[in-house]
Parts: structure tokens; sequence; C-alpha cells
């Protein structure tokens, strides 16, 4: 049955922490990071996040900087 008019519904979900489950790396190319977006203790949404290019070959040898890239990749994407 149809609903007549259509209802919008808004999800709001406050994102606290992140915590990175899976990570794919294609060497020399790029990684796919799969990551879990928390609120406390509690996973309220994911997201699958590719690094490639300039982002990518700037990863080195230090993991810290899947961190800080996700941790800016996600305040870009969703801070309006």
């Amino acid at each position: 049955m149809d609903l007549i008019p259509p209802v919008v519904i808004t999800d709001v979900k406050t994102i606290t922490g992140f915590e990175i489950n899976q990570v794919h790396v294609t060497l020399n190319v790029s990684a796919e990071v799969f990551v879990y977006l928390k609120s406390g203790d509690n996973i309220v949404a994911s997201e699958l996040i590719k690094i490639e290019g300039s982002d990518y070959q700037a990863w080195g040898s230090d993991d810290q900087y899947i961190n800080i890239f996700i941790n800016n990749y996600l305040r870009s994407k969703y801070i309006v």
C-alpha cells in the first residue's frame, strides 16, 4: 500500500569515535579501510573509506597517519 503523501524520516546520530575493523591494501595503489562509527561503546554506522593517490603515498611507515586521515575524512564529510 502506498503512503500518500510520503513521510520523510530523519535519523540523527552522534559519532564520538571510530574503530578500524578491516584494511585492504593494493600495494603501491590504494587502501580501503572499513570503519565502525561509534557513539560511546555502541556502533551506530559503518563507512568504507578509500585512500588513494597522494593520500596513499603520504602514508609511508607511520600507521598513525591512517587514524589522522580517517579523523579528518569523517570531520570533512559530516560537519556542516
